[in-house]
């Protein structure tokens, strides 16, 4: 023992004591700092006499396991200020309970009761004190009930009884499956549930916990950090189509990092993988009328290009760019140009050109149904002659008959077929336009910018979302694009600080949540944390670094800043905090608590947290809790619904 423990520098970090209730041959030189203990034997002797070998910064200890037999130990300073106290409870069937549940102000506790049974009475008394006295979120307390054959039936009565209870008494309550929900008198709510525990006798616990009042619904939507792993799971194009469709998922698909495999921007559209996402023009005509170029540009996603008044295809906004767009077109196609089509002295042309091409598709399907799928496996100059006849306006029907007898006939007169269509679809919506503008009417259709989605692998193509015709193509498109790609953070960045200037870099402020650590003394914090914009700001312990006057501002600023729900300032304390005094951690807390319960007048405060309304009718919350980061306190103020 001495070889290993003694002359050391440091302590040595126990994450789990487990003395025995025996002699523990231990040397004078060791020193522990020790994160859980767990000690069947009597607990408060064991603090004295291992006192000399565990460090005073171990306490408050994350976790303390032990069975108790007498009910004084339960006053002991050490034992009240543990995280989480598991006990056994034994020996005590003369004590009753409720007197012990309700003085203990541990965040958890989780009780095995090996001897009594607890009224359902003094169970419900609980139940109402947990409503009343202000526990923080998080606070957790299960009770289990050691289970015999004989006793089964009446365990099952006694949680049977307890929501039988709940229901009458609190009208307002959420009764699920082994589940109940209340809201308590400071704004979160108290669920009450029966768990399997896993243990061979003890099935079951009677559980209560303290959530957020936004969580009270029956059945839940995934918290915001369950959210965050779903979506990282998640398939890319599911995940794109779920936050285009549900924008309140936006902010949160926004901290998450975004993983494609492949990506195509093009002007009216873009592909993501294997989807494409395009943005066109459709055209909405009354039920009867569709014209067939309509029919088509609406099944492929809508026409590709703006309009004016008229229906004319505005070429003007082709060259658009806008902040964030790149150019990498040739230098031909970067000069603007107007569509020649348009010129009114080509009226009489158009419609020469229509009743042409309507003339040619009569003769193209006079022959007999238009087989499309025609073999093209022919001479390709055969099939150039064949359907330079069917476009020729002077080719009868009977010199047409004279090419039947080639091979290349049907595919020829597919081509032409489809060609001569093409034409008439591009005039008859040009001539509508021409007849509008010339007699000053307005047009026969409804315009919307319609969002089409497109599986390139499938070729299935379906309409999301149709909207009004009240902007361009290219900016309904980069609205999209930016929801999907803008204004998405780097998920976490801590550093160490030695300049103030670095909290000007976009990469800092472009971060959710900012941990600093070692913050510099003679800097104004409380100035730089106003001007950052980051979600979540944590600002570990170094020394006093912001007074309390200071803390208090920033509650100001919080209050008033309009931060969105989950904003969150942390400021790292030292461990040893004891909310009685006695260093300084304790002393800025409880004078931080004493000036909002003196400045602001509509809070509600308890010993360890506060409840202030902000300006936009949110809820700004001040209390302590755990801190990932080095330290084990921080004192936090956060937005809240």
């Amino acid at each position: 023992m001495h070889r290993i423990f003694e002359s050391r520098r440091h302590p040595v970090a126990v994450k789990l004591l487990i003395p025995q209730s025996e002699i523990l041959r231990l040397t004078p030189g060791l020193r522990m700092h020790i994160e859980e203990m767990h000690f069947e034997g009597e607990v408060d002797r064991a603090f004295v006499e291992l006192a000399p070998y565990i460090e005073e910064s171990s306490y408050p200890l994350k976790c303390l396991k032990i069975t108790v037999w007498d009910t004084a130990v339960f006053q002991h300073p050490k034992l009240r200020s543990v995280k989480h106290l598991v006990v056994n409870l034994y020996g005590t069937e003369p004590i009753r309970r409720l007197p012990i549940f309700l003085n203990l102000e541990n965040h958890k506790v989780s009780c095995l009761d090996l001897e009594g049974k607890m009224p359902v009475d003094d169970f419900m008394t609980l139940i109402r004190h947990w409503m009343f006295c202000g526990k923080e979120v998080g606070s957790f307390f299960s009770y289990s009930l050691e289970l015999t054959e004989d006793e089964e039936l009446y365990i099952d009565g006694f949680h049977k009884e307890v929501f039988k209870e709940i229901k009458a008494q609190f009208k307002n309550s959420i009764s699920g499956h082994r589940c109940t929900k209340i809201p308590t008198d400071n704004g979160t709510t108290l669920k009450v549930s029966v768990e399997e525990t896993g243990y061979e006798y003890f099935h079951w616990n009677l559980v209560l916990q303290i959530f957020p009042l936004e969580q009270m619904n029956a059945n839940p939507p995934l918290a915001y950090l369950s959210l965050k792993a779903v979506l990282h799971y998640m398939n890319t194009t599911l995940r794109i189509n779920l936050t285009v469709r549900c924008p309140s998922l936006l902010s949160v698909d926004k901290t998450v990092s975004l993983r494609i495999d492949s990506f195509e921007p093009k002007e009216h559209s873009f592909l993501i993988d294997d989807m494409e996402y395009q943005i066109g023009l459709f055209k909405e005509y009354p039920e009867g009328s569709y014209p067939d170029s309509a029919k088509r540009d609406n099944k492929n996603g809508g026409l590709g290009s703006d309009i004016d008044e008229y229906g004319f295809e505005d070429w003007s906004t082709r060259g658009a760019l806008t902040p964030g767009d790149t150019d990498l077109r040739e230098w031909r196609k970067r000069e603007y140009k107007v569509n020649p089509s348009q010129d009114a002295s080509r009226l009489d042309e158009h419609e020469r050109n229509l009743r042409v091409y309507r003339e040619r598709l009569d003769v193209v399907e006079s022959f007999e149904p238009v087989d499309l799928q025609s073999d093209p496996i022919h001479s390709s100059e055969k099939i150039n002659q064949i359907m330079n006849r069917f476009m020729d306006p002077n080719t009868t029907t009977e010199l047409l008959n004279c090419y039947r007898e080639y091979k290349e006939f049907e595919f020829a007169r597919a081509l032409a077929h489809e060609t001569l269509r093409d034409h008439i679809m591009r005039l008859e919506p040009l001539l509508e336009s021409f007849y509008c503008r010339r007699d000053r009417r307005a047009l026969p259709f409804n315009s919307f910018i319609v969002l089409a989605i497109t599986n390139t692998v499938g070729g299935k193509t379906k309409r999301v979302e149709m909207v009004k015709y009240e902007k361009k193509l290219h900016e309904a498109l980069k609205y999209l694009i930016s929801k999907i790609f803008a204004g998405r953070l780097h998920p976490t960045i801590k550093f160490e600080v030695s300049d103030s200037r670095i909290f000007e870099n976009p990469v800092v402020r472009s971060a959710e949540e900012l941990v600093v650590s070692e913050p510099f003394p003679q800097t104004d914090w409380v100035t730089i944390v106003f001007n950052l914009p980051n979600k979540i700001i944590h600002l570990l312990y170094d020394g006093n670094v912001i007074s309390v006057d200071g803390f208090i501002a920033l509650i100001r600023h919080y209050m008033s800043a309009g931060k969105e729900v989950g904003s969150s300032f942390s400021y790292g304390l030292s461990p040893e905090i004891t909310m009685e005094g006695g260093n300084e951690s304790d002393e800025f807390l409880i004078a931080v608590f004493r000036k909002i319960r003196e400045e602001f007048k509509e809070s509600k405060s308890w010993k360890r947290r506060a409840h202030i309304p902000t300006t936009d009718g949110k809820t700004l919350v001040v209390s302590i809790v755990d801190c990932q980061y080095s330290v084990d306190f921080c004192v936090q103020v956060r937005i809240a619904a």
